[in-house]
């Protein structure tokens, strides 16, 4: 086996055959990925959730901008959980969330959030409906869930913001949205500590839960 085909078997073994990855209300707020210019991302914080989770996450990769939104403007109406809770639109056992939901209307532009390569394309995954999986440097990979239409082929390179697809609500989900994850090998690490400021979102979230 090829180290890419080693790398798409070890991320996508781990993703569940069902996916929580819908939609929901809680404490919705506007994400742009033109906010990452303003100034930069202060990666500290005295909520203990998100202490914790930025003290396993990797940050010479979050401190390099390496990541930038994959979506102009959204909704971010789900965010990232290692800890399993109930989903807020389902009646479901409690499990943990891998990624963030970013939502906005069916047909948005979806765009790469870094450089790397197509490694996977379809919807062979049970609940993600149409997916990309992105490998970039050093084992780490984006996912990108629910896609309306995927406009890249597998081995396709990319460059950081070239057009991927167009948001959608195929798979298992309540609404138009964009499931978002980012991953290196089997670990899957908040989104919103590797973005332009987006570990300021993750606390200001923690603070209204």
């Amino acid at each position: 086996m090829n180290k890419k085909s080693l790398l798409i078997v070890t991320i996508l073994s781990v993703l569940p055959l069902t996916s929580l990855m819908s939609s929901c209300s809680t404490s919705p707020t506007s994400v742009s990925r033109e906010i990452g210019s303003v100034q930069p991302v202060v990666l500290e914080s005295k909520n203990s959730k998100i202490s914790d989770e930025l003290s396993r996450t990797p940050q010479s990769m979050a401190q390099r901008k390496y990541f930038d939104w994959p979506i102009d403007e959204a909704r971010l109406t789900r965010a990232y959980s290692a800890d399993p809770v109930k989903h807020p639109k389902r009646r479901l056992k409690k499990r943990s969330h891998w990624g963030i939901d970013l939502a906005s209307n069916k047909g948005t532009p979806i765009y790469s959030s870094h450089h790397g390569t197509v490694v996977y394309s379809g919807r062979d995954f049970k609940g993600y409906g149409k997916m990309l999986l992105v490998e970039g440097e050093n084992g780490w990979a984006t996912i990108y869930a629910h896609l309306d239409k995927i406009l890249v082929k597998e081995g396709q390179k990319l460059r950081q913001g070239d057009l991927l697809g167009l948001m959608g609500k195929t798979g298992r989900v309540t609404g138009v949205h964009l499931h978002f994850e980012i991953r290196q090998n089997k670990d899957a690490y908040d989104p919103l500590l590797f973005l332009p400021n987006g570990e300021k979102i993750a606390s200001k979230l923690s603070a209204k839960n």
